[in-house]
């Protein structure tokens, strides 16, 4: 079964096919096989319109580097300043940043443990 393709932006990472959506708090990033699922929360101050220094990504699907010790999903973790940073450019760059980090080799990852309960 594909994935939800209605109301989504699609991105071409590295020849593959992922999709983003836009809602008011989350930016949701699937691949188009749902093997890659991701939320990106970047908590937005709604006086200034401007991202604030915190943020959070919740891991849904199992394709995901770093958290292969870690079974049970949904999984919250802090993500790099470099996603952050890049709410200045565009959402697709925020995507971009998304998807690099994800698919970089990165060491163990701990989840936000009160979250991810």
């Amino acid at each position: 079964m594909g994935a939800r393709k209605k109301g989504r932006s699609r991105f071409d990472y590295k020849g593959r096919d992922f999709f983003w959506r836009f809602d008011d708090t989350w930016i949701h990033v699937c691949s188009s096989e749902k093997g890659y699922a991701v939320s990106y929360l970047g908590v937005i101050d709604s006086w200034m319109k401007t991202p604030l220094n915190q943020s959070v990504l919740k891991v849904s699907g199992p394709d995901f580097c770093g958290l292969e010790h870690v079974r049970d999903r949904p999984v919250f973790v802090v993500p790099p300043l470099s996603i952050y940073a890049a709410w200045a450019k565009s959402i697709g760059c925020v995507v971009n940043e998304i998807l690099c980090w994800s698919f970089a080799p990165k060491g163990e990852l701990s989840p936000i443990e009160w979250m991810s309960k």
